[in-house]
C-alpha cells in the first residue's frame, strides 16, 4: 500500500492535491476545520490555464457554469481607465461552489475528511503526528501544509513572513447589481486595489487589499471603503449602484508577500502556505491549483518515504516550485509598487494605451501557459 499523506487544510491546493494523490493510490485524510460549503477570501478569478489539468481530475469545473471572463479593465483612482483582451482568459467562479465541487470529489474517491482545527504537527522518526482540537492525533506518512495565508505552522515554525512586512489586510464580499460578465475590473486606489467579476450565482464579486494602516486611520470596514476606495469615482459608483448578500464581508489582516520556504521539518508546503501572489494579477486560484500538482507528481514518482527521498522529494518541488511561480511572484511586485506610486502610474498609463500589447505582454509574465494535453 501506498504511503499515507495528510493534508492540513482543505482549500484549493488542499482539495486538489488530495484528488491527485488518491486517484494515483494514497491513503489521503484532509483536515479542515469548516465544513463545506463556505466562503473564503479569495479573488474568485480563475485563469484557463488549469481547466485542463481539473477536467483530468475528474472536475469539470465548466459544468458549473461560470462566467467566461476574456477581458481587464484597468481604472486608475484619477479616473483614466483602458481595457485589453486578456491573453488567457478565465472564468467567475466562487470559492463557495469550487470548493464543495472538489471536495464532492475527494469525496467520492474515498478521500477521508476530519472537520477540525489543526494544532500542531511535529515529526519524529520518519512519522509525522497532527495534533487536532482536543488532543486527537493523526500520524502519516507525509504532511502537506495547505492552511492557506497565515496558519498555526507558520507561528509553530516561525516562518519570516508572519512578522516581516505582515501590513495588508483583504475584504471581500457578494453584491446584487449589474456589472459586465466578460470583465474582470481592477481599481486603483492609495494604498491599495480593488478587483470587481462576476460569478456563476450572476452576484458580483468585490475583494479589495489595502494597507493596514487605512483601517488603523478610518477604524472600520464601511469609513476605509468610504473614505478612502470611494476616491475612484468608477469604483464607488459600482459600490452605490449594488447591495450587498453578505450579512458582514470575510476580512483578513496581517497579509505578506515575502518570500516563503516550501518545507519546514519536512513538511510540504502547498497552496498560499508556499507563496502568495498579489491579487491584482488574477492568478492565485491557478498558482494553488497548481502547486498541488507539481507535489502530487512528485510524491507519485517518489511514493517511498525514506530519508533520501524525502530530501529529494524537498529539493525537486522546490526547483519545480521556483521555475513555476517565482518569475510570477516577482513580476506581481513590480506591478504592485507601480500602482502605489501615482507619479509612475500616470506616466506608464498613456503608454499601456498607445501599446496594449505590452500591457498584454505584462499580464502574461503573472500566469502560466494553457494547459492542452
Amino acid at each position: 500500500m501506498k504511503p499515507k499523506i495528510v493534508i492540513a487544510g482543505g482549500g484549493l491546493a488542499g482539495l486538489t492535491a488530495a484528488i491527485h494523490l488518491r486517484l494515483n493510490g494514497f491513503n489521503v485524510t484532509v483536515i479542515e476545520k469548516n465544513k463545506y460549503p463556505h466562503h473564503k477570501m479569495c479573488g474568485e478569478y480563475l485563469s484557463n490555464e488549469v481547466v485542463s489539468y481539473l477536467q483530468k481530475l475528474g472536475v469539470d469545473v465548466l459544468s458549473l457554469q461560470p462566467k467566461n471572463i476574456d477581458t481587464l479593465r484597468f481604472v486608475l483612482e484619477n479616473g483614466k481607465q483602458l481595457e485589453c483582451e486578456l491573453p488567457l482568459g478565465g472564468i467567475g467562479i466562487s470559492r463557495y461552489t469550487l470548493d464543495l465541487f472538489l471536495y464532492e470529489r475527494a469525496n467520492s474517491l474515498g478521500v477521508e475528511f476530519i472537520f477540525d482545527k489543526v494544532e500542531n504537527i511535529s515529526f519524529h522518526e520518519s512519522v509525522f503526528t497532527v495534533r487536532i482540537r482536543g488532543d486527537q492525533t493523526v500520524t502519516a506518512d507525509y504532511v502537506l501544509n495547505a492552511l492557506g495565508k497565515k496558519s498555526v505552522v507558520d507561528v509553530q515554525f516561525q516562518r519570516k513572513h508572519t512578522y516581516k512586512n505582515a501590513d495588508w489586510i483583504a475584504v471581500k464580499a457578494h453584491y446584487k447589481g449589474d456589472f459586465p460578465e466578460q470583465i474582470v475590473g481592477l481599481y486603483h486606489f492609495k494604498g491599495g486595489y480593488c478587483g470587481v467579476s462576476k460569478i456563476e450565482t450572476n452576484e458580483i464579486n468585490i475583494c479589495f487589499l489595502a494597507k493596514q494602516e487605512l483601517l488603523e486611520r478610518n477604524k472600520t470596514i464601511p469609513e476605509l471603503i468610504s473614505n478612502v476606495l470611494f476616491r475612484n469615482k468608477a469604483l464607488r459608483e459600482i459600490f452605490e449602484k449594488s447591495t450587498s448578500t453578505f450579512e458582514k464581508p470575510i476580512a483578513i489582516s496581517g497579509i505578506s508577500f515575502e518570500k516563503k520556504t516550501k518545507s519546514e521539518k519536512h513538511i510540504l508546503m502547498i497552496g498560499d502556505s508556499a507563496g502568495l501572489i498579489h491579487p491584482l494579477c488574477g492568478n492565485g486560484m491557478a498558482m494553488a491549483i497548481n502547486s498541488a500538482r507539481l507535489i502530487s507528481e512528485i510524491l507519485t514518482k517518489y511514493p517511498e518515504p525514506t530519508k533520501i527521498n524525502r530530501l529529494l522529494i524537498e529539493k525537486m518541488y522546490q526547483k519545480a516550485w521556483n521555475k513555476a511561480f517565482s518569475g510570477r511572484l516577482w513580476m506581481g511586485r513590480q506591478i504592485s509598487k507601480v500602482l502605489q506610486n501615482q507619479v509612475i502610474a500616470d506616466k506608464l498609463f498613456p503608454i499601456f494605451v498607445r501599446y496594449p500589447q505590452l500591457l498584454k505582454f505584462v499580464i502574461k509574465q503573472t500566469h502560466g501557459k494553457q494547459d492542452c494535453t
